[in-house]
């Protein structure tokens, strides 16, 4: 079975150090309307069918399952690093950890794996260090500079140097269809420059909230894909009203899978 994924052009050209990929909701096994590559455990998908899909997404990576490590996300701006961080081991032999929307490592063979229908995906990787982290950033994480608490902590935990960091930002909900009912009052003044009308440009804010860390803009890529806009490749919570499934992104650094995670 083929898993359609898509890859950073940046990341790829350092593939003997990091392994990623966003992943479609395509190739998997699930049943609609979670079909089919469904990753989410919370959305009242089959478990079976959600252990199958994310053994798809890591063999499609030549990863073991048993190396994964996910997040429990709760739209804010806590990170943890995946290698110290007590987690617990779900029926599918993969880990979470619960509480934080970022996950950052520096341990060769350990991948991270985030889930969303909207919301971005953000990968970090740090290629002098090195290391990475993966941020899920909706409207909500964005505003409460999540993006900036998970490239802080990389440099805290491992020093590593926004200056040589490499980000990639994926698909999620575009200014087309980021519709707000009132987003001067929804979101803080910062978030003026991106407004217009009831819409918002969370591309963009998402894209200047790197910089601003001092990640140079031509180390920042960015797939512009609108989730809603594209349901056709991809779950969307506003598209399919709701009722969907997640897809996956993955980042790790590649090496012997890690024989122990912590629980």
């Amino acid at each position: 079975m083929t898993v359609p994924m898509l890859t950073f052009e940046q990341l790829d050209r350092y593939g003997d150090t990091v392994a990623h990929a966003i992943f479609t909701r395509h190739g998997g096994v699930s049943a609609a309307p979670f079909d089919s590559l469904n990753v989410s455990y919370s959305v009242g998908d089959d478990w079976e069918s959600i252990a199958r899909n994310r053994g798809l997404c890591a063999a499609a990576l030549d990863l073991p399952q048993s190396s994964i490590v996910t997040a429990g996300l709760m739209h804010g701006t806590a990170v943890a690093r995946a290698e110290m961080a007590p987690m617990q081991s779900l029926p599918d032999g993969t880990h979470i950890v619960d509480g934080v929307d970022a996950l950052i490592t520096a341990t060769p063979g350990q991948a991270l794996l985030i889930t969303a229908a909207d919301c971005l995906h953000v990968l970090l990787f740090d290629p002098v260090t090195p290391a990475i982290g993966l941020v899920h950033a909706g409207w909500r994480g964005l505003a409460a500079g999540t993006i900036h608490s998970a490239i802080s902590a990389m440099v805290d935990a491992y020093g590593s140097s926004p200056g040589t960091m490499l980000v990639g930002i994926g698909p999620g909900l575009g200014p087309c269809c980021a519709e707000f009912t009132d987003p001067r009052r929804e979101l803080p003044p910062s978030f003026a420059p991106y407004i217009q009308g009831r819409y918002v440009d969370l591309w963009a804010a998402a894209r200047d909230q790197v910089q601003a860390c001092g990640v140079p803009a031509r180390q920042v890529e960015q797939m512009s894909l609108c989730t809603r806009c594209h349901r056709d490749r991809f779950f969307s919570h506003r598209g399919d009203s709701g009722r969907t499934g997640r897809f996956a992104a993955i980042i790790a650094l590649c090496g012997a899978p890690v024989s122990h995670i912590p629980t």
